[in-house]
């Protein structure tokens, strides 16, 4: 823009030439009708500054150096900052985030990572470069963003600071993961929201290196319009708005596993129909579903189908990490049918978690047949719902 011709240093802003908004003369003994033409050429300058106020040309050179990288032959690493947004000429206007920049003599190396994943071609324009305003570690009011992946990985710079990032995963050609900024770079006080626009595959958020989210590693968006607001304290981050619509596990059988005579056995359980925290594990353990680290506040349903046997009784509980919780947690057959199976269903209402990341629920059950007898089968009539609140 013509505006960053000009210098902060008066004197060598004598002449000012620009073909488009006009030459702005303010040389000592200047012809009388040059006065009015440089005033109207100044004005059209301004103008169009504050057209394109958002972006900043310094009249900087640049040059491509491989698809993510450009260089600038001095030291500017003070205004290509890390997250600061950046719009350059290639083939089309690029938009992108700054993610690096450093100096060795004589070149400043530019990090970008250019939206949509674009790589910097052999025509870049070595004159097209401008910087978007530097919001580091300033607090700047809220935006929207729609961000239509093509990839799997989002990365989360400062440009979203107090800002909702509306996510579209039908390009990202698999499940997707977005890179929240180090602490330590976002700073205390820093907020971002995420909000699923489509459900074709899941979106994980996770922290920078072992840095957490109310104390795990990640957390999973599932389902279409789920959202979380997340806000950081300077080293992890914090839930502060929770609005996944669905957090939990359906883990079910479809094969019969036989349960001892007056033995209480926690039943296995090798499939799921859901499990958006990774609290099951289909091979291992399987008989337990572990509350995770941010869950405080659960609630569970469950269903046995015992084979057909008439003799003895037939019973099911609901464990929190091996404890009975409650009689309300246990239900009981004592006359059992010959020639029809007897189902069982649970339902326990909302429970507080004591310990959360190593707490974990199971169904427990117990026959009185005088022999071995099968629950599960076909049908889907055994299962172990808990959901996260």
């Amino acid at each position: 823009m013509p505006i960053s011709q000009w210098s902060e240093t008066p004197a060598s802003n004598a002449t000012i030439t620009d073909a488009t908004y006009g030459n702005i003369v303010e040389s000592e003994g200047m012809a009388p009708n040059q006065v009015n033409n440089s005033a109207r050429s100044m004005m059209a300058h301004v103008r169009n500054f504050y057209e394109n106020i958002e972006w900043r040309d310094f009249g900087h050179t640049v040059a491509r150096a491989s698809d993510t990288t450009f260089t600038i032959g001095a030291d500017v690493t003070a205004d290509y900052v890390a997250g600061r947004r950046i719009k350059l000429k290639d083939s089309s206007t690029l938009y992108g985030t700054i993610t690096a920049s450093s100096y060795s003599a004589p070149n400043t190396t530019v990090t970008v990572d250019v939206d949509g994943g674009t790589a910097l071609s052999a025509t870049l324009d070595t004159g097209g470069v401008e910087l978007g305003p530097d919001n580091t570690n300033k607090i700047i009011g809220p935006h929207y963003f729609t961000e239509t992946l093509s990839g799997t990985t989002l990365t989360v710079g400062v440009q979203y600071i107090n800002g909702v990032i509306g996510v579209d995963t039908s390009g990202a050609g698999g499940a997707p993961t977005a890179n929240l900024p180090a602490a330590a770079t976002a700073g205390n006080g820093f907020t971002v929201s995420f909000y699923l626009l489509d459900a074709t595959y899941a979106l994980t958020i996770d922290g920078s290196g072992s840095e957490t989210i109310n104390g795990v590693a990640s957390i999973t968006l599932n389902t279409v319009s789920d959202y979380v607001e997340l806000m950081c304290d300077g080293s992890n981050w914090k839930i502060i708005n929770d609005g996944r619509r669905l957090r939990g596990c359906l883990a079910y059988r479809t094969t019969t596993v036989a349960i001892g005579d007056s033995t209480a056995t926690d039943v296995g359980f090798p499939s799921e129909k859901y499990d958006t925290d990774s609290a099951h594990d289909v091979s291992s353990q399987n008989s337990r579903i572990v509350i995770p680290a941010d869950v405080h506040v659960i609630n569970v349903t469950a269903s046995v189908n015992f084979d057909a046997n008439g003799a003895g009784r037939r019973s099911a509980e609901i464990l929190l990490s091996g404890a009975s919780l409650s009689p309300a947690c246990q239900t009981k057959i004592n006359s059992c049918s010959a020639t029809q199976s007897e189902i069982l269903t649970l339902s326990t209402g909302d429970i507080k978690v004591a310990n959360p990341g190593t707490d974990y629920v199971e169904l427990n059950v117990l026959q009185t047949s005088g022999g071995n007898l099968n629950v599960g089968g076909s049908g889907e009539l055994t299962w172990l719902c808990v959901n996260f609140k």
